[in-house]
């Protein structure tokens, strides 16, 4: 099952939104480094390197940083790649209302 849920209404949540992006011919995949924020990094075909964060890969690593409870991350990348907001509370309601103090002190900025 898609990001290792076998909950239909959580991959519902996920596939909501997504369309596939088109990349010119002959573009190869050079690497996913495992430390980023779900980039990865293509070669276009007149040689010059991209990195891109497909919603393929930015939706488990969000999902990933919410059960973490690295809600300030999650927001950032939320916020980044036009996800929806709802994710943050829809993905596990008790946990973030257990924890909402937490959220309102990693998020919260004065700027």
């Amino acid at each position: 099952p898609f990001a290792g849920s076998d909950d239909q209404q959580n991959i519902a949540v996920i596939e909501e939104g997504y369309e596939p992006r088109n990349v010119e011919r002959g573009t190869k995949l050079v690497a996913i480094p495992s430390s980023s924020d779900a980039k990865c990094i293509i070669q276009m075909p007149r040689g010059n390197l991209e990195a891109i964060t497909p919603r393929a890969l930015a939706l488990p690593y969000c999902r990933s940083l919410l059960d973490n409870s690295c809600y300030a991350e999650a927001f950032d990348l939320i916020r980044r790649q036009r996800i929806d907001m709802n994710l943050i509370t829809d993905h596990n309601p008790q946990k973030f209302m257990a924890e909402v103090d937490l959220f309102l002190k990693q998020v919260c900025r004065d700027d």
